[in-house]
Protein backbone atom coordinates (compact mmCIF):
# COMPACT_ATOMS: atom_id res chain seq x y z
CA UNK A 1 0.00 0.00 0.00
CA UNK A 2 1.63 3.78 -1.01
CA UNK A 3 -0.83 6.19 0.08
CA UNK A 4 1.53 9.00 -2.05
CA UNK A 5 -0.26 12.29 -2.08
CA UNK A 6 -3.72 10.52 -1.34
CA UNK A 7 -6.17 12.17 0.74
CA UNK A 8 -7.88 9.69 3.22
CA UNK A 9 -11.02 11.40 5.06
CA UNK A 10 -12.06 8.71 8.35
CA UNK A 11 -10.33 5.83 7.63
CA UNK A 12 -11.08 3.07 10.32
CA UNK A 13 -8.32 1.14 10.49
CA UNK A 14 -8.93 0.10 14.36
CA UNK A 15 -7.06 -2.93 15.28
CA UNK A 16 -5.67 -3.75 11.88
CA UNK A 17 -1.83 -5.19 11.28
CA UNK A 18 -0.60 -2.36 9.04
CA UNK A 19 3.44 -3.14 10.07
CA UNK A 20 5.67 -2.15 7.99
CA UNK A 21 3.39 0.05 5.64
CA UNK A 22 3.44 2.82 3.83
CA UNK A 23 1.79 6.15 3.93
CA UNK A 24 4.12 8.67 3.19
CA UNK A 25 3.04 12.10 2.08
CA UNK A 26 -0.70 10.89 2.86
CA UNK A 27 -2.92 13.25 4.14
CA UNK A 28 -5.25 11.46 6.83
CA UNK A 29 -8.29 13.50 8.05
CA UNK A 30 -9.50 11.93 11.70
CA UNK A 31 -8.23 8.86 10.61
CA UNK A 32 -9.45 6.29 13.58
CA UNK A 33 -5.52 4.19 14.00
CA UNK A 34 -6.57 3.12 17.25
CA UNK A 35 -5.12 -0.24 18.73
CA UNK A 36 -3.35 -0.77 15.47
CA UNK A 37 0.18 -2.14 14.93
CA UNK A 38 2.18 0.28 12.90
CA UNK A 39 5.39 -1.18 13.83
CA UNK A 40 8.39 0.21 11.17
CA UNK A 41 5.60 2.45 9.39
CA UNK A 42 6.70 4.93 7.48
CA UNK A 43 4.49 8.15 7.06
CA UNK A 44 7.05 10.49 6.60
CA UNK A 45 5.39 14.02 5.57
CA UNK A 46 2.17 12.77 6.15
CA UNK A 47 -0.47 15.39 7.16
CA UNK A 48 -2.73 14.02 10.41
CA UNK A 49 -5.70 16.25 11.49
CA UNK A 50 -7.39 14.78 14.07
CA UNK A 51 -6.40 10.88 14.10
CA UNK A 52 -6.44 8.79 16.63
CA UNK A 53 -3.60 6.58 17.39
CA UNK A 54 -4.77 5.11 20.85
CA UNK A 55 -3.13 2.13 22.24
CA UNK A 56 -1.59 1.79 18.81
CA UNK A 57 1.69 -0.03 18.19
CA UNK A 58 3.92 2.56 16.67
CA UNK A 59 7.26 1.75 17.52
CA UNK A 60 9.57 2.14 15.09
CA UNK A 61 7.30 4.53 12.95
CA UNK A 62 9.02 6.91 10.73
CA UNK A 63 6.70 10.37 11.00
CA UNK A 64 9.83 12.66 10.22
CA UNK A 65 8.83 16.18 8.77
CA UNK A 66 4.91 15.24 9.51
CA UNK A 67 2.10 17.75 10.24
CA UNK A 68 0.15 15.93 13.06
CA UNK A 69 -2.31 18.54 14.24
CA UNK A 70 -4.71 17.47 17.50
CA UNK A 71 -4.32 13.77 17.22
CA UNK A 72 -4.61 11.86 19.89
CA UNK A 73 -1.50 9.57 20.95
CA UNK A 74 -3.07 8.44 24.64
CA UNK A 75 -1.56 5.36 26.02
CA UNK A 76 0.64 4.44 22.36
CA UNK A 77 3.91 2.71 22.30
CA UNK A 78 6.16 5.04 20.84
CA UNK A 79 9.17 3.45 21.28
CA UNK A 80 12.16 4.37 18.78
CA UNK A 81 9.73 5.90 17.15
CA UNK A 82 10.89 9.49 14.90
CA UNK A 83 9.25 12.36 14.69
CA UNK A 84 12.38 14.75 14.16
CA UNK A 85 10.99 18.11 12.25
CA UNK A 86 7.37 16.48 12.94
CA UNK A 87 4.63 19.89 13.77
CA UNK A 88 3.04 17.85 16.58
CA UNK A 89 1.00 21.07 17.59
CA UNK A 90 -2.03 19.98 19.50
CA UNK A 91 -0.92 16.47 20.13
CA UNK A 92 -2.14 14.24 23.36
CA UNK A 93 0.04 12.14 24.62
CA UNK A 94 -0.93 10.51 28.19
CA UNK A 95 0.51 7.65 29.27
CA UNK A 96 1.85 6.89 25.80
CA UNK A 97 5.38 4.98 26.19
CA UNK A 98 8.39 6.10 24.47
CA UNK A 99 12.29 5.55 25.20
CA UNK A 100 15.76 7.02 24.55
CA UNK A 101 15.99 6.21 20.90
CA UNK A 102 12.69 7.69 20.46
CA UNK A 103 13.22 11.14 18.40
CA UNK A 104 11.31 14.45 19.10
CA UNK A 105 11.14 17.57 17.43
CA UNK A 106 13.79 20.06 18.53
CA UNK A 107 11.91 21.63 22.12
CA UNK A 108 9.53 19.02 22.06
CA UNK A 109 9.11 17.89 25.99
CA UNK A 110 6.91 14.68 26.11
CA UNK A 111 6.49 14.83 29.15
CA UNK A 112 4.75 17.58 29.91
CA UNK A 113 2.02 16.17 27.99
CA UNK A 114 1.92 13.36 29.90
CA UNK A 115 3.77 10.35 28.23
CA UNK A 116 6.58 8.30 30.02
CA UNK A 117 9.78 7.62 29.35
CA UNK A 118 10.36 3.96 30.03
CA UNK A 119 13.52 1.18 29.65
CA UNK A 120 12.78 -0.87 26.59
CA UNK A 121 13.80 -3.86 25.49
CA UNK A 122 12.71 -3.95 22.07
Amino acid sequence: FKAGERWFYEANLAGMDLTSINLSDANLERACFEGAVLYKATMRGSVLFRADFRNADLRRVNLVRSALYATKFYGADLRGANFSGANLHGVLMTKARYDIRTRWPRGFDPKRLGAILINSHD
